[in-house]
């Protein structure tokens, strides 16, 4: 990866084939590593010309894992998703979406529930975990009630 950043840096704006060429590398490791380098903040793509540009937007580079979820929660609902914990049913009700279904997690199986309006926002849920009795959607939704959404996310781009 780093052969690649040292290649892009001699010229600052490459497009990713001739990069490739230059570099005697495979377009698809290339490609690969100018998206982690996007993702980490030194490299930006321009869109206006199909071109990679150096950018270091700070000294180090972003701390992906800490930025990928907003709270522990998303990050509990996203590990339930990868590990096929979750059953999930869709129905509609009134122009909302309802879902439904099960989270296994560890021994215990929680039932959340989640209605979507139109407008692609949480209106109310429901489950049976501590957290949801506790704060209902005070805190927003539960890991549950989120992976649930992200489970239908999902199915949706397959």
């Amino acid at each position: 990866m780093q052969k690649v950043y040292a290649g892009l840096k001699e010229n600052w704006v490459e497009k990713a084939d001739h990069l490739a060429l230059r570099l005697n590398m495979d377009k698809g490791t290339v490609l690969g590593a100018l998206s982690a380098f996007t993702q980490a903040g030194r490299v930006i793509y321009d869109i206006n010309n199909g071109s990679y540009r150096i950018r270091e937007l700070s000294r180090e580079s972003l701390p992906l894992d800490e930025l990928r979820f907003s709270n522990p929660r998303e990050e509990s609902a996203n590990r339930f998703v990868l590990t096929n914990k979750v059953k999930v049913a869709v129905a509609t009700r009134e122009g909302k979406q309802i879902l439904s279904g099960t989270v296994a997690d560890g021994n215990k199986a929680y039932e959340p529930e989640l209605v979507i309006d139109k407008d692609d926002r949480a209106v109310s849920g429901k489950c049976t975990c501590n957290f949801y009795s506790q704060n209902k959607m005070m805190q927003g939704p539960c890991e549950h009630m989120l992976a649930l959404r992200m489970m239908v996310r999902e199915k949706q781009k397959q």
